[in-house]
């Protein structure tokens, strides 16, 4: 099973949203052209797509920014208080968002039945999205393929080259149409 992880929006996805966007809001306006009526000239109808287009993508980047912002929250890579106490009382890291995540999937990994709460059904568990909040707690999905839940995680270095997990809370969802 492919295990895939994503950690928050990179700026190429956030590009190409944008243009996504941009691109339905230019579909909108050649709508808008084809139901304007004819007493119109070509100078006024160009004026009002542009318009409109103008409009549209303005709001698209409003809320692609709103989705950007919203993205970032609760995240240890924007939190410089939680870097600041991880550096200081566990050594100073380049990555230390990198370095919990990587051990984190090692030892899900090399301790599935330690780790996950749940007995799998269809395939391992395994992790498929780690969000680290802070200098303490991370959340993350998992899934055995078929099956997903969450669970929130506290989190703490110890000594030079390890950190323990201990799970707080986990959850399971239904199985669809159940």
């Amino acid at each position: 099973m492919k295990k895939r992880i994503s950690i928050s929006i990179t700026p190429f996805i956030a590009l190409i949203m944008l243009l996504i966007l941009l691109g339905i809001s230019s579909f909108w306006a050649l709508q808008k052209v084809k139901r304007m009526t004819c007493r119109n000239t070509r100078a006024e109808t160009r004026i009002a797509v542009l318009g409109d287009s103008l409009h549209l993508m303005h709001d698209s980047i409003q809320r692609l920014y709103d989705s950007l912002y919203d993205a970032q929250l609760f995240s240890l890579h924007n939190n410089d208080e939680a870097l600041d106490y991880l550096d200081k009382y566990y050594g100073a890291r380049a990555d230390w968002y990198g370095y919990v995540r990587d051990k984190l999937l090692d030892e899900s990994r090399r301790q599935p039945d330690k780790f996950f709460p749940f007995a799998p059904i269809y395939g391992p568990w395994g992790i498929s999205y780690v969000r680290i909040i802070n200098h303490k707690w991370l959340i993350v999905s998992i899934t055995d393929g078929h099956q997903w839940g969450e669970m929130l995680m506290e989190y703490e270095p110890v000594g030079k080259d390890s950190v323990r997990f201990s799970r707080l809370r986990a959850l399971l969802y239904p199985p669809v149409g159940h």
